[in-house]
C-alpha cells in the first residue's frame, strides 16, 4: 500500500507534464484566461450524473476506440512490491464489464515493472504504457519509458519520449505505431513510436491539444484560440476562437463529424462557419464549474455517445488523486 501511494503521487506529477495546460516552469506552456466570447445556443438543458466506477481503486480513466469510458484499477491482490498488476473495464451500454488483464500482468510480473503511469490501447488494441523511476523524481531521461506489450514482453520504445531536451508533455495513440504528441515547448508532431522518426510537424507554441477523428485541435499558449490540423496531410485548418483556462480542455467527434469541446464553463460545439464555439452543456450544469479556476481539476476526456457526452476530470491533491466521470443526456 505504501508503494500505491508513492505511485499515485507520482502519477499525479506525470499528469501535470502530460495531460495538463498549467505549469510554473518556463520551458511548459501555459494557458492564461482570454477575453474573447463564446455564442450561447438556445439547446435544451441537459442533465448530469455521475456515473460511479467499479469497487476499488482507480489507477486511470480513459476511453477505448468505441469511446466507451474505460477505466483500469490497482488489483491489489496481486500488487507487490516487485511487480504491478491492474484490473480493466469498461462501460457499455449502461454498465462496467471486467476485462482480461492476464497477459498484461504476467508481462508486468515476469519483467518486474514495479508500476505504471498510464495504459492506453491503440485501434488495433495493442497496449502501451508509460513508466516512471519512483526513486528519481524524474529528473533524466532514464526516469520515464513507454512500454510496448506484446508477445510476452515488454519492449521499451523511448524514441518518441523526446524532442531534442524537450519532453513529452501530451501524447494521444494513433495505431501503425504512430503517436502525436505535444512537446514542452509547446511543438506537436507525429512521430513513429518505434524509432522516433518525425513524420508530420504539426506547428509550435502550444499549451495543449487533442484528437478529434482525424484531426489534431491544439490550444494556443495565450487561451484565446483552437487550430485544427489534419493529420492525414499534416494541413493547417480552421483557427477558432475561444476562451480557456488552465483546467484543461478535452475534444471529441461525433459520427456526423461534429466538434466539442469540454472545459469547466462548459460543453461547446467548434462552428466551422463562424470560426467561434457554440454553448452546447451550460457551465452551470456541470459539477466541474464548481471547481472553476481550481489548480487541483484537470478536465481529461471527452467523448459522445448516441447524443449523450461523457466528461472525465481528474482531482488531484498533494497525496491524493480521484476521478470523475459524468455523463450528460438531455
Amino acid at each position: 500500500m505504501k508503494r500505491l501511494g508513492i505511485t499515485m503521487m507520482v502519477m499525479v506529477m506525470l499528469f501535470g507534464l502530460m495531460g495538463c495546460a498549467s505549469g510554473s516552469g518556463s520551458s511548459e506552456p501555459t494557458v492564461a484566461p482570454a477575453a474573447t466570447v463564446q455564442e450561447e445556443s438556445s439547446q435544451p438543458r441537459y442533465k448530469e450524473q455521475a456515473v460511479s466506477y467499479p469497487e476499488g481503486q482507480v489507477f486511470y480513466s480513459t476511453y477505448d476506440a468505441n469511446g466507451n469510458p474505460l477505466v483500469y484499477l490497482f488489483d491489489t491482490k496481486n500488487y507487490t512490491d516487485q511487480h504491478a498488476a491492474y484490473e480493466e473495464y469498461l462501460y457499455k451500454d449502461g454498465q462496467w464489464e471486467k476485462g482480461d488483464m492476464d497477459e498484461l500482468n504476467k508481462i508486468l510480473e515476469k519483467e518486474q515493472i514495479a508500476s505504471l503511469s498510464t495504459i492506453d490501447k491503440d485501434s488495433s488494441g495493442q497496449i502501451y504504457g508509460l513508466w516512471t523511476d519512483l526513486t528519481s523524481g524524474g529528473n533524466t531521461k532514464d526516469s520515464f519509458a513507454m512500454y510496448e506489450f506484446t508477445k510476452n514482453k515488454a519492449i521499451k520504445r523511448n524514441a518518441a519520449l523526446y524532442n531534442g531536451d524537450n519532453m513529452l508533455y501530451q501524447y494521444r495513440l494513433l495505431g501503425d505505431g504512430k503517436l502525436c504528441g505535444m512537446y514542452a515547448d509547446g511543438s506537436i508532431s507525429v512521430r513513429s513510436i518505434n524509432d522516433g522518426a518525425v513524420e508530420k510537424e504539426l506547428g509550435s507554441g502550444y499549451a495543449t491539444m487533442d484528437i478529434a477523428g482525424s484531426r489534431v485541435f491544439a490550444v494556443s499558449q495565450s487561451g484565446g484560440s483552437i487550430t485544427e490540423w489534419d493529420l492525414e496531410t499534416g494541413e493547417k485548418g480552421h483557427e477558432y476562437s475561444a476562451e480557456l483556462t488552465n483546467q484543461g480542455v478535452a475534444f471529441c467527434q461525433d459520427e456526423e463529424e461534429n466538434v466539442y469541446a469540454c472545459m469547466e464553463n462548459g460543453i461547446f460545439q467548434l462552428d466551422e462557419d463562424t470560426n467561434k464555439l457554440t454553448e452546447i452543456v451550460n457551465g452551470s450544469e456541470m459539477s466541474v464549474n464548481a471547481l472553476k479556476g481550481s489548480s487541483e481539476v484537470m478536465i481529461s476526456g471527452l467523448r459522445i455517445q448516441n447524443g449523450v457526452f461523457f466528461v472525465t476530470y481528474l482531482l488531484s491533491g498533494e497525496n491524493s488523486r480521484e476521478y470523475k466521470l459524468m455523463s450528460y443526456a438531455l
